[in-house]
């Protein structure tokens, strides 16, 4: 039994934080932004062992998930990812259509779908899920104060005549091809926002979340998505898990992230990159939708729905304790303190940072020390 210590891609992507990642990797600050770590065998980011050998070496089969560490110091595209059978379809279309896995074009770069759940280590920020029909109606109306000009109030009024929530959204997206009338929102906005927080303060964060988007995407209409997705705010240690179908963006925070092993993403707004408008609407799912803020149970793990992947936490204080998944493959990433694992009489140290991978997890593996350490590992762990 063996314990491979990880060398593992990060991505730069611009959403990124320059300090976070480095931080917890104990790296110096290179200037640009490390948006994500990756620990898993997608073709996109493999992880390596310290020696150089692929984690894909290592498996007899392939990994179910792909374990993250996010750091996002901005607001991330709002996005919704496939089922795995819209994902075989679209993956399998696009390959007979012969479209690069590298091209812009690409929706679908692998026939999975992509799951995910989401665990704080800092204070953490999402927009998931879209709001009640009611609510979205009451915050539609609160949005158009007095300050709101005939122009502007009838822009806001043909979305108060739409029916049900993607009659609202197909209406919204349409503003992107009348820029006068989405200029005229936007200006508007701008001007109202102090107005907004004196006379309805208890959405004081949803005003000033909406004007951070129109500030870094002012011809987006989706800059009002806080009008009609759930703002959550998550402590560290709490998590969301997030279904197939359902709209999101991570607005800020670092967090652990699990997710089955994909990078099918199906962007709608808040981003400079392809937008593939009809694909979308097949995917989203037009319901309500507010997921429950998962704590870990006394074992540590973080109960979801997935067949995927477990997500385990495990906060060492001194004693020696058995390693939390007794079989199939695992990784773990410190996140505080040193870690000691104990194997056939043979001990190894992991400080802050640094990270494993286990080809074939065992109750016989022994940790001990003072540390917090995320697990991920097969769905069939997944208990309290």
């Amino acid at each position: 039994m063996e314990l491979f210590k990880l060398k593992n891609p990060v991505k730069h992507y611009p959403w990124g934080s320059i300090k976070w990642l480095p931080e917890l990797l104990g790296h110096e600050p290179d200037g640009q932004p490390w948006a994500e770590l990756w620990m898993g065998i997608h073709s996109e980011g493999e992880s390596q062992t310290s020696d150089g050998i692929p984690i894909r070496q290592l498996v007899v089969e392939p990994l179910p998930f792909l374990f993250k560490v996010l750091a996002a110091a901005q607001i991330l595209s709002i996005q919704a990812h496939p089922t795995v059978e819209q994902a075989q379809e679209g993956f399998k279309r696009e390959e007979a259509a012969h479209i690069a896995l590298t091209s812009p074009d690409r929706n679908y770069k692998d026939p999975n779908h992509k799951p995910e759940i989401i665990c704080a280590l800092s204070p953490f920020r999402a927009l998931c899920g879209f709001r009640d029909p009611l609510e979205i109606a009451s915050l539609m109306s609160l949005f158009s104060t007095e300050a709101a000009s005939k122009p502007v109030y009838s822009v806001i009024q043909k979305l108060f005549l739409c029916t049900g929530i993607q009659d609202f959204f197909e209406s919204l997206l349409m503003l992107s091809t009348q820029p006068h009338d989405l200029n005229l929102l936007y200006e508007y906005l701008q001007s109202c926002v102090s107005l907004l927080m004196h006379k309805e303060p208890t959405y004081a964060h949803v005003w000033q979340l909406c004007a951070q988007c129109a500030k870094q995407y002012p011809e987006d209409p989706l800059f009002l998505a806080p009008l009609y997705l759930n703002v959550i705010d998550i402590e560290p240690g709490e998590a969301l898990y997030i279904p197939a179908g359902v709209l999101h963006a991570y607005v800020y925070g670092l967090g652990i992230e699990l997710m089955a092993n994909s990078d099918n993403v199906l962007r709608c707004g808040l981003t400079h990159k392809r937008i593939d408008r009809a694909e979308l609407f097949k995917v989203v799912q037009f319901s309500p939708f507010k997921p429950a803020i998962i704590h870990p149970t006394e074992a540590g793990f973080y109960q979801n729905p997935s067949h995927d992947f477990s997500l385990c936490v495990q906060h060492g204080t001194g004693e020696q304790v058995s390693f939390p998944f007794s079989r199939g493959p695992a990784f773990f990433i410190v996140t505080n303190g040193v870690l000691t694992t104990l194997i056939d009489g043979r001990s190894s140290q992991w400080c802050r940072g640094e990270s494993a991978f286990i080809p074939q997890a065992s109750s016989h593996i022994k940790v001990a020390g003072t540390f917090t350490v995320y697990i991920a590992g097969l769905a069939c762990e997944n208990i309290g």
